[in-house]
């Protein structure tokens, strides 16, 4: 499992958004993604502990159009406002939360 730290100096750019849960009761998100470019993906999850808000806009249609090629172009994991923004293809994830890891799915 990779802490913030280590997430913060990953390059989310040309990976591909599967699915977003969002557990309410527990404060937790949990986005599973294939991290890397497409010839070499790796289906990671990433998760985000005692989360205080989320806003999300997205176009699916979108998404789905550029899935092939990679849907995020970049992320900006915040350690000290812990607050992570992931940038869509035509979107944006904001997620404040006080812990973040990453594991492979």
């Amino acid at each position: 499992m990779l802490s913030l730290n280590e997430l913060d100096s990953m390059d989310l750019h040309d990976s591909n958004i599967k699915s977003m849960r969002i557990d309410y009761a527990k404060k937790v998100v949990e986005i599973d993604m294939d991290f890397g470019e497409k010839s070499v993906r790796t289906p990671v999850t990433i998760t985000f502990n005692e989360v205080s808000s989320i806003s999300e806009t997205s176009d699916l249609v979108e998404l789905n159009k550029n899935a092939r090629f990679g849907n995020i172009c970049y992320w900006r994991p915040r350690q000290a406002e812990k607050i992570t923004h992931i940038y869509l293809v035509d979107g944006c994830i904001s997620i404040r939360a006080e812990s973040v890891t990453m594991r492979r799915s």
